[in-house]
């Protein structure tokens, strides 16, 4: 399996690999407002679309409750199955 990646894409896996729980967080977005292209973020979906790696969404909620409403997001991505895995992409 031959995968070409861009910059960007092979900087997020480095950061994954140097982390010593495998985890990497992408930076906070703000909702509801105008952003900035953050090569990073469109990165972790790139590699995850290609099966490289896994991401979960998180959101940060102002106030708990029933009327709770997100003010940011930003991924947490890990590798798909192992490190030594994920070092073959490099």
């Amino acid at each position: 399996m031959n995968i070409t990646l861009n910059r960007a894409e092979k900087k997020l896996i480095r950061n994954i690999l140097d982390n010593r729980r495998a985890l990497h967080k992408t930076p906070k977005r703000k909702l509801g407002g105008t952003n900035k292209e953050c090569k990073e973020y469109e990165a972790a979906l790139s590699l995850f679309i290609k099966g490289v790696i896994k991401i979960s969404r998180k959101v940060n909620v102002e106030n708990e409750g029933p009327l709770n409403e997100a003010t940011e997001t930003w991924y947490e991505c890990k590798p798909w199955k192992t490190k030594r895995e994920l070092r073959r992409f490099i």
